[in-house]
């Protein structure tokens, strides 16, 4: 056994009633076990595990998949994670199956310059730091556990860290540690110059680490009054993207998962203002375009989220912006009121821990929250106004669709407005709304007054638009498997597949490929491994022409239904016919392909 793949296949092969029975009290019934459904409130049991074919299914909520998915969602842990906990209870090794895990040297290489910043940056804070330094931890209480818990530290003046990489001895260890160094933003160089200089120097330097903890950029805060920017953060490169950054994920995981929620803040000092006062299920934002990656680490460890965000009209804007986001990844995320103060680190500062405690328990739905402020509190009588108030509200529940969340809230709007429209009348007028948007379309929020200058740690505008589409079943295991094996990314017909995928999916693939495929295509793809790449790559084809089928014959069904004409009803019975004969060929192609490749979540 070499890598992850053979230990998932591993997995695959082992009774998937005994790795459940490891977590959960497990019956044999027949040829099938039974087990009280862990996912619901079950008191019948109805969840079914089946050994021949590695599967289980609960009848009552549908929650379904292999044994590793049902440790990651038992348990709030990544695919990884899971392999690592399965591995735990059956008492395997799992560092014989790690090792095999091979990264792109470049990435390797600014991982590792990256964690030597850290700690050069670390020491000089701690060595004998200015009086700026100084003055800026006590100014904020930052006890020495929070500095060592963030790695906090100090870019002295005078390009100290140019000089501690040009001290490296060997020349072309000295050179390539330079271009890295100068490619993803530690040291930078003035146009038309050969000088280099350190990007944060004069600054306090505030780490920014990845959810395993390895440091992977940097945000610095100005101590001089000359320098313009209050922050600024590393630029944007293969190791560092803002939209996939959640500040502080590595320290607040495990707090996550015990809470079962998450406080999601603005900026990074209030991130560590809220774990300085014990509230270490908290993370921070790096600017307002929110990625699929970071939705879906969130997601991943729990449902429920609130929002901290500044209490100011730019601080709204990024409310609004970050909730149509969740929204549009299946997630539902509440508001945390902090008036009368401006954001987190100052109502601790004001109130305490204990108020914020309760803020959290009163918090309410955050779309409720925002269809509240769009409302007046008196009853506008001219239509036209009433008609731009429904649509601004029509705006925010948009991400939503047409699922029942959004249509139960439209009920007592018309009353609130003092419109003569109907329910009935109003929820038709949103679903025509509905007709003239994008599929994963989420709305335009305009900046705030003073957005631009509002000093906060990112202190960025928005962007324009957003489409955070939420993957499929079949796009998430192809991305889990490029992980895995990114040789794929390589092969000639591999863009076939890129026909089947939404934004989401292609955003994260071409993120990938980046990273892998950053210089060349050397060492991804071993010629041995041509046949079975191309049994994965025609298994997902297989996959993603299959839930086509699928959502045709969903569409095909929900006209059968309402059909009344005799010779419609035909033809749509024949379409019917047609689609379940291709389903049967794709299946066996499948059950072919499996013989040979079994790609992840299959």
């Amino acid at each position: 056994m070499s890598n992850l793949e053979d230990l998932k296949n591993r997995i695959k092969e082992y009774p998937i009633s005994e790795i459940i029975g490891a977590y959960i009290q497990v019956k044999k019934q027949g040829y099938r076990y039974t087990a009280l459904c862990p996912f619901h409130d079950d008191h019948n049991p109805s969840l079914t595990i089946n050994n021949a074919k590695g599967f289980f299914k609960c009848f009552v909520d549908e929650t379904h998949g292999d044994a590793i998915s049902f440790v990651q969602q038992y348990k709030n842990l990544s695919f990884v994670e899971s392999l690592k906990d399965i591995c735990q209870k059956l008492g395997w090794r799992f560092e014989d199956y790690g090792r095999g895990i091979k990264r792109h040297p470049k990435f390797e290489a600014a991982e590792a310059l990256l964690q030597r910043v850290q700690l050069f940056y670390r020491n000089k804070a701690l060595q004998n730091p200015p009086p700026e330094y100084r003055d800026f931890v006590n100014t904020r209480g930052l006890s020495p556990e929070t500095l060592g818990n963030f790695a906090v530290g100090l870019a002295p003046g005078g390009n100290v860290l140019v000089h501690h990489l040009q001290s490296i001895k060997d020349e072309k260890t000295r050179q390539e540690t330079i271009a890295l160094g100068l490619e993803i933003g530690l040291i930078g160089r003035g146009e038309g110059s050969e000088e280099y200089y350190d990007s944060f120097r004069e600054r306090i330097v505030f780490p920014i680490h990845n959810p395993r903890g390895r440091a992977i950029g940097f945000c610095g805060r100005k101590t001089r009054s000359f320098q313009k920017a209050k922050y600024i953060n590393s630029k944007e490169s293969f190791i560092f993207r803002k939209r996939d950054i959640l500040f502080g994920l590595h320290l607040a995981r495990e707090e996550i998962r015990k809470s079962d929620s998450i406080i999601l803040a603005e900026g990074h000092m209030d991130c560590i203002a809220l774990h300085q006062y014990g509230l270490r299920n908290s993370v921070a934002i790096m600017g307002l375009g929110l990625g699929d990656r970071a939705l879906s680490q969130i997601a991943t460890l729990t449902q429920n989220l609130y929002l901290a965000l500044d209490n100011d009209p730019a601080g709204l804007t990024a409310t609004q912006k970050v909730n149509a986001l969740c929204m549009a990844r299946g997630l539902l995320p509440k508001f945390i009121d902090l008036s009368p103060h401006k954001d987190p680190d100052e109502f601790l500062l004001r109130e305490g821990r204990i108020a914020f405690h309760r803020r959290t328990q009163e918090a309410r739905v955050c779309l409720d929250y925002l269809i509240d402020g769009e409302i007046p509190e008196k009853a506008p009588k001219i239509v036209d106004r009433q008609i731009e108030i429904l649509e601004k509200i029509f705006l925010l529940l948009s991400p939503l669709g047409k699922s029942l969340a959004a249509i139960e809230r439209l009920g007592p709007i018309p009353k609130r407005l003092g419109m003569t429209s109907g329910p009935e009348q109003i929820a038709a007028s949103y679903r025509e709304f509905l007709g003239g948007q994008r599929p994963g379309h989420i709305p335009p929020v305009s900046p705030g007054e003073g957005e631009e200058n509002r000093g906060k740690d990112d202190p960025e505008v928005p962007e324009d638009r957003e489409r955070e589409a939420s993957l499929s079943k079949t796009e998430k295991a192809l991305i889990q498997e490029i992980e895995l094996a990114p040789g794929l990314l390589t092969m000639p017909k591999f863009s076939v597949l890129f026909d089947f995928l939404g934004e989401g999916a292609k955003d994260s693939i071409s993120r990938l490929k980046k990273l892998y495929y950053e210089e060349s295509a050397d060492g991804l793809r071993n010629p041995r491994d041509e046949g079975k790449l191309e049994r994965i790559r025609g298994d997902f084809l297989v996959r993603f022409k299959r839930d086509q089928l699928m959502a045709t014959k969903k569409i095909l069904k929900e006209r059968q239904k309402k059909v009344t004409i005799p010779d419609e009803a035909r033809v749509i019975l024949k379409d019917l016919v047609a689609v379940d004969k291709e389903l049967v060929s794709l299946t066996t192609k499948r059950q072919s392909t499996a013989q040979t490749a079994s790609p992840i979540g299959g």
